[in-house]
């Protein structure tokens, strides 16, 4: 794997998990700024993810391409 696949991948995944960080304050007292921030922040994400997951899974079936050309060409 490439450094640029894995540094998508982990870009990726902080994504993911910072989604998971905005939802977890779901019911939290903070401003209406505040409020209004992590509003267009989760939509941000919300829009890019799914696109950051189909990236993920054309490097994850290069890698297996890659893999069963390997093998076949050990045979």
């Amino acid at each position: 794997m490439s450094r640029e696949d894995r540094e998508e991948i982990e870009r990726i995944d902080a994504m993911m998990r910072r989604l998971g960080e905005i939802e977890a304050m779901a019911g939290q007292e903070m401003s209406h700024r505040e409020v209004i921030r992590l509003i267009i922040e989760h939509a941000q994400l919300s829009i890019a993810i799914p696109d950051a997951e189909c990236r993920r899974l054309r490097i994850k079936a290069a890698q297996m391409e890659a893999k069963e050309r390997k093998r076949q060409c050990e045979r």
